[in-house]
């Protein structure tokens, strides 16, 4: 079972090389140039939310357009079938997918949390939530590409709705400012974002709080609920 993980990883991560550049700039360059620029205006309260937000963003847009592309490409040219037709189960594939993306996120994470270090004086104070909120925020994010892959398997629509998710469901998201801010009568429909459970579990984890972890346990919940969505769907679209 490692030894295939190991090899299904190394194949994803190879795979980087075709979408390289619109994901450094999509999914790094753009958060930080907004990180820089619309920290500068803030107080030092919200410059916080600046370096969470931007975290999130990084996170939640590359991990959730990768894996949603990645997929639908995969499944037009079926290499997808191929893989699952050897014996690999499809949970460790997604497996695959997310460990792959932890990989190649790193040095973007490192980034942001120097120039929030540097620029902006935030620091990270607890590093065992901050990994326990990354883990649990690739997931969820993959897992919502997973589905959106699985659901229009077009990889030119999968690309276009993708990357208006991407973007929608993190700027109306709580995710460059606190969830109060949200009038109460919107703010219970943040609560079916995904990305808001991605930027709490990040925001309280780089404050050192012990409340990422029920954002992180949040993320994983609504991980699985999706997973269970898309896996009703499918076996909807059979049974027609």
């Amino acid at each position: 079972m490692f030894r295939e993980i190991f090899y299904l990883v190394t194949m994803q991560l190879k795979g980087v090389k075709s979408y390289l550049i619109g994901y450094a700039f999509f999914s790094l360059l753009f958060p930080l140039g907004f990180m820089l620029e619309f920290g500068s205006l803030l107080s030092s309260s919200y410059v916080l939310y600046v370096v969470s937000g931007t975290l999130t963003a990084y996170l939640f847009i590359g991990t959730f357009t990768a894996v949603a592309n990645n997929l639908a490409n995969e499944m037009e040219s079926g290499r997808f079938s191929l893989i699952i037709g050897t014996g690999i189960r499809k949970e460790v594939y997604s497996l695959s997918i997310v460990l792959s993306e932890i990989v190649a996120d790193i040095v973007g994470i490192l980034t942001i949390l120097a120039i929030g270090l540097y620029v902006y004086h935030v620091e990270l104070k607890s590093i065992p939530l901050f990994i326990i909120a990354l883990c649990s925020s690739i997931g969820l994010s993959a897992t919502f590409g997973q589905v959106l892959a699985s659901a229009i398997k077009n990889p030119y629509e999968v690309s276009q709705y993708s990357s208006v998710l991407g973007f929608a469901l993190t700027f109306f998201a709580p995710v460059y400012y606190p969830l109060s801010i949200i009038p109460l009568p919107f703010r219970y429909l943040a609560f079916i974002e995904p990305s808001t459970y991605v930027s709490l579990a990040i925001h309280y984890s780089l404050e050192g709080s012990p409340y990422s972890l029920v954002w992180s346990l949040g993320a994983i919940i609504m991980a699985l609920l999706l997973s269970a969505m898309g896996k009703i769907s499918r076996f909807l679209k059979k049974v027609q």
